[in-house]
């Protein structure tokens, strides 16, 4: 369970973070991408089973009138009438992670109860309901996946209740790319390369494309 506490400055002996100066404006390492879904604890179970991510500590469950000193009410108070109450949120990390690779991103997982979370809605009703990706809005829209087999990891997220978005694309050196939604309408990429790699090979070769 979460205890207050007083919070203090978090220092990390292990990984300094990177310095910049004039000429390195910059020097910054990805650290982790925060998702919100309407059921943290079925979330956190789906990232493990189809991605092995593991959480990192126990799902936290906050109440502001509990913890009116947690740092996260000193973040997402708008002032207008939907000040944060209570939420609940998880920290899950990747192999690398566990390997001990310290730039290993993190994802964090949010599930907001008061006020409640906007639940992405389907264009149509029925047992066929699809989210729709709303590419086209302002804002961060996917999340990229470094995997060994794109459309393996795509038909596992398929069979535990996300889908496919579009089609495999082809990618130079054989390698692949797959768009797929989780099963709360969050946009995945997975793909078989690191993104230097990706961006710096360019275009697939003809004899490439199928």
């Amino acid at each position: 369970m979460w205890k207050q506490t007083k919070f203090v400055e978090w220092q990390d002996n292990t990984t300094p973070a990177p310095r910049s100066n004039k000429d390195d404006r910059c020097a910054c390492v990805l650290n982790h991408v925060g998702i919100s879904v309407p059921d943290c604890d079925a979330a956190v179970a789906w990232y493990g089973a189809v991605f092995g991510m593991r959480p990192l500590k126990p799902v936290l469950h906050v109440k502001r009138e509990q913890f009116p000193g947690a740092p996260i009410f000193r973040v997402f108070d708008n002032n207008d009438g939907s000040t944060l109450q209570e939420f609940k949120m998880a920290w899950l990390g990747t192999a690398a992670a566990a390997a001990g690779h310290s730039a290993a991103v993190g994802l964090e997982i949010f599930e907001f109860i008061e006020p409640r979370h906007q639940y992405r809605r389907p264009p149509h009703e029925g047992p066929d309901s699809q989210f729709v990706l709303e590419y086209a809005r302002g804002g961060f829209f996917h999340v990229a996946m470094t995997v060994a087999d794109p459309e393996k990891s795509c038909a596992e997220v398929v069979k535990t209740g996300g889908r496919k978005l579009g089609e495999t694309v082809p990618m130079p050196h054989r390698n692949l790319v797959v768009y797929c939604q989780d099963p709360w309408g969050n946009a995945i990429e997975l793909l078989t390369t690191s993104f230097e790699q990706m961006v710096l090979n360019g275009a697939p070769p003809k004899d490439e494309v199928q």
